[in-house]
C-alpha cells in the first residue's frame, strides 16, 4: 500500500476534524492501541499551541500541549471526564 503525500494527509485530517478544533485517532501498533489527539490550530489556539513543549517519546521526540494548556482544552470541551481529569491533573501537582 502507497503512503499518502503531505497534502493528502492533511485533507484526510481536515475531513476527521469537520470543523472542530480537535480530533481523535487511534491506530492500533502491535496490538495496542496508540490514541492521539490532534488539534488544528487555529487563532483560538494560539495561545495553547505557543506554551507546547517537546518530549523524549521512543526513538524521538513528539511536540504536545504543556500542562497549563491541557487544562484549557480539557476545561473548554467540559466534558465530565475532562473535569476529573483536571481534578487528577491538580491533585498530582500539589503531592509535588
Amino acid at each position: 500500500m502507497r503512503r499518502p503525500d503531505f497534502q493528502t494527509f492533511l485533507q484526510l485530517l481536515q475531513s476527521r476534524l469537520n470543523g472542530k478544533p480537535q480530533a481523535h485517532l487511534v491506530k492500533i501498533i502491535d496490538g495496542k492501541p496508540l490514541m492521539l489527539d490532534v488539534l488544528w490550530v487555529g487563532p483560538s489556539l494560539e495561545p495553547i499551541w505557543a506554551s507546547k513543549e517537546r518530549m523524549a517519546w521512543q526513538q524521538g521526540e513528539i511536540t504536545v500541549v504543556s500542562r497549563d494548556g491541557l487544562i484549557t482544552l480539557k476545561l473548554t470541551a467540559g466534558r465530565p471526564q475532562d473535569l476529573v481529569d483536571i481534578q487528577k491533573l491538580n491533585e498530582k501537582e500539589s503531592e509535588s
